[in-house]
């Protein structure tokens, strides 16, 4: 239950800390707080991105500039941001899993260049951050995802979306949909 806390804000030094505790489980999934935080920022930004969020943004619903535990979502009319958005992100965790697991029992694999794309993350956010003028991949990240995710957590991210991706968009195109 995301909302059993009033607030999950704490310092840099204590997400550091936790970054290792596994704080859920699906199966063999587990997730860490590091890799946690990456889900729960990709949601932010996904939705910052979005034209809905815009929208929020734009009548004052959502409030970027304040912190996010101390706002009412707008979207559910109760809780805050923060604890909307780390729904999000469990839940985006746990779709992530089931596919990635169907993907398994399907023995769909990582094409190579999927593989060479996982491979080539760091190196990738590495030029990244040099052309915003930050010295590492880790700087770049801690930018972008807070202090306690680290690269690892940030590919696994990806791979699971990957893996899960891979699954998901055959069962799509296995729809025929008709005119009825």
């Amino acid at each position: 239950d995301e909302t059993c806390k009033g607030t999950y804000t704490v310092t840099d030094e204590e997400v550091i800390a936790a970054a290792d505790t596994v704080v859920a489980t699906i199966g063999d999934y587990k997730l860490t707080n590091g890799q946690l935080q990456t889900f729960y920022w990709m949601q932010v930004q996904s939705f910052l991105n979005s034209q809905y969020g815009s929208m929020m943004m734009s009548y004052g619903m959502l409030d970027y500039t304040q912190p996010l535990d101390m706002q009412v979502c707008a979207m559910t009319g109760s809780g805050t941001w923060q604890q909307f958005f780390l729904k999000e992100a469990l839940n985006t965790w746990q779709n992530y899993c089931v596919l990635a697991e169907k993907a398994a029992a399907a023995e769909m694999e990582l094409t190579e260049e999927e593989t060479a794309f996982l491979e080539s993350i760091e190196s990738n956010l590495t030029l990244s951050a040099q052309q915003y003028g930050l010295q590492s991949a880790e700087e770049l990240l801690k930018f972008n995802v807070g202090a306690g995710s680290s690269m690892e957590d940030y590919v696994y991210f990806q791979e699971l979306l990957m893996r899960g991706n891979k699954y998901y968009d055959a069962e799509i195109a296995k729809i025929n949909p008709t005119h009825e």
